[in-house]
């Protein structure tokens, strides 16, 4: 099985939908809810200076940036879909970017319609968050008229208190309505996030009765909000644009406002990111005209690099500076396949143990990879071989140099029991790969198809290949599954763009005799 990031986040599965998902986008708004008429159908709601060569300039503190890519503006139905004319969820829209722990309200619209020509009652409009805290420390409220009203939380099972459900909102539709609700949603000052976590969002439901024991259901995912650190927190992070490797490095800032009433003596500022090679990533600091470079070491946590922005400063109360960065990724510098972990965090130097952190901020490094792909069978035949479509392009504005796919076959206990083979796709000659040990994995085997372009592979460079992997004999006993990993691969064999779950894996059920199930 191929390695998978150590990190955690908060998720639960649910028959009716997934609560929290660390989702990529851009910010948009959408104005405040209210009552009007959209797109011709009736909308409506429901009954001091531091003391190290860093010398940033001084900042205003200002209203959250809208550009923060860890937020999903908006959502739309998923599974299971609507029967066609039912009641539905259309679309959920962010009004605010980013929720503040303690800090103020997130708001949000969901709009639902009716297309049929009949009208409905007793709809039941509801909401789902996984959580870690008390039910009530959740605050969701929906506009009733002019009024905010809050919506009772409780556990989906009180004997697994992970997943928290809101008392319904009830709904009611006349023919071919569309409605509007304006909600909110806040999160206590003590909010504790998971490693890794850094935006926060639920699903919702719309339950209709449809008559005849009839239950009409539309489900969508939550918007996402980008998680800031709790009120008060003394520093935050901006990640607005994505990185590209190869490229031009890309400029963030960093803030750093001591609100808490006291003033602070020797102190530093450190950028730890999670998911990225030292040697293949540089980071700068803007000082003194001029861009200087941060060094960055391995903190000793594998695929963890840290370097200090500055050290050794005072931070007297109301203290408030903005810090200019850039960072600039080589080809090779991602490690897991999910976009690298930033935290910032202000140490005080002479505080011992948790006394020591004055406040961390985690963001996403959004980064743009080429895309590879691959497609498996549920089920082959032992002996036997089924054909895997594999295919891999340079969706990035950079020129690579020469890429290569990668495959990892998984629970095969000896490579004589294993076959593989490649062909482009529109040629007929078949061309034998012979598979390696992977060392440090159980019983894992790797090939390596050739790179299609010896001069690189340029933006815009697509390549497809048939891929047939084929078992000589198999034993039960060692299972009934094969496991399929594909990740690009640049010459020196440093990871181009690294493997995750989806599209790049996949499971083939392994019986004797069988015929191969169908694709998925």
């Amino acid at each position: 099985m191929p390695r998978r990031p150590g990190r955690l986040r908060r998720s639960v599965s649910v028959v009716l939908m997934t609560a929290v998902f660390v989702v990529l986008g851009a910010c948009g708004g959408a104005g405040p809810g209210s009552d009007s008429t959209r797109g011709g159908t009736t909308s409506a709601t429901p009954a001091g200076t531091p003391t190290t060569p860093a010398t940033p300039a001084s900042r205003t503190p200002a209203a959250a940036d809208p550009a923060n890519l860890d937020c999903r503006p908006r959502s739309t139905p998923e599974s299971p879909p609507p029967r066609q004319g039912s009641p539905k969820i259309v679309s959920a829209n962010a009004v605010d970017c980013e929720i503040t722990p303690g800090g103020g309200a997130a708001r949000f619209q969901l709009v639902v319609a009716n297309p049929s020509g009949r009208s409905f009652r007793d709809g039941r409009l509801a909401f789902s968050y996984a959580w870690g805290g008390k039910p009530e420390d959740l605050r969701l409220e929906y506009l009733d008229g002019s009024t905010w009203k809050r919506l009772a939380m409780s556990w989906n099972d009180p004997e697994e208190p992970e997943l928290l459900e809101s008392a319904a909102i009830p709904v009611a539709f006349a023919p071919r309505q569309t409605r509007t609700f304006d909600l909110r949603v806040s999160l206590p000052a003590d909010f504790a996030t998971s490693a890794g976590e850094v935006s926060f969002g639920g699903g919702a439901s719309l339950r209709v009765p449809g008559g005849k024991g009839r239950e009409f259901l539309s489900v969508a995912r939550g918007l996402e909000f980008a998680l800031n650190p709790s009120k008060g927190t003394p520093v935050n992070l901006r990640l607005p644009h994505r990185v590209t490797p190869g490229q031009a490095p890309v400029e963030f800032p960093a803030y750093v406002d001591n609100t808490t009433g006291r003033a602070y003596i020797h102190n530093r500022l450190d950028l730890t990111i999670d998911g990225v090679y030292a040697k293949e990533t540089r980071l700068e600091v803007f000082r003194d005209g001029a861009w200087h470079p941060v060094t960055l070491v391995e903190t000793g946590t594998d695929g963890e690099v840290a370097g200090s922005i500055t050290s050794g400063f005072n931070m007297p109360y109301n203290f408030s500076r903005e810090y200019r960065l850039r960072i600039r990724l080589g080809f090779g510098a991602t490690r897991w396949g999910a976009n690298p972990l930033m935290s910032l965090a202000l140490v005080n130097l002479d505080a011992r143990g948790r006394d020591a952190n004055l406040g961390q901020v985690r963001r996403l490094l959004h980064v743009n990879l080429p895309a590879i792909q691959l497609r498996v069978p549920d089920g082959m035949r032992a002996p036997g071989s089924v054909e895997i479509p594999v295919s891999f392009e340079n969706s990035t504005s950079a020129d690579y140099p020469p890429l290569h796919v990668e495959l990892t076959i998984t629970n095969p206990p000896r490579a004589d029991w294993l076959r593989v083979r490649y062909r482009e796709v529109g040629t007929r000659t078949w061309n034998a790969l012979t598979p390696r040990r992977v060392e440090d994995q159980f019983n894992a085997w790797a090939v390596d198809l050739p790179p299609p372009r010896a001069a690189g592979t340029p933006s815009g460079f697509h390549v497809a290949y048939d891929v047939q992997v084929g078992l000589t004999r198999w034993d039960p006993e060692v299972g009934n599954l094969i496991h399929v990993a594909a990740v690009l691969k640049l010459a020196d064999g440093s990871v181009a763009s690294p493997s995750t779950l989806g599209a790049t894996n996949g499971y083939i059920g392994v019986e004797a005799g069988r015929e191969a199930g169908p694709r998925r």
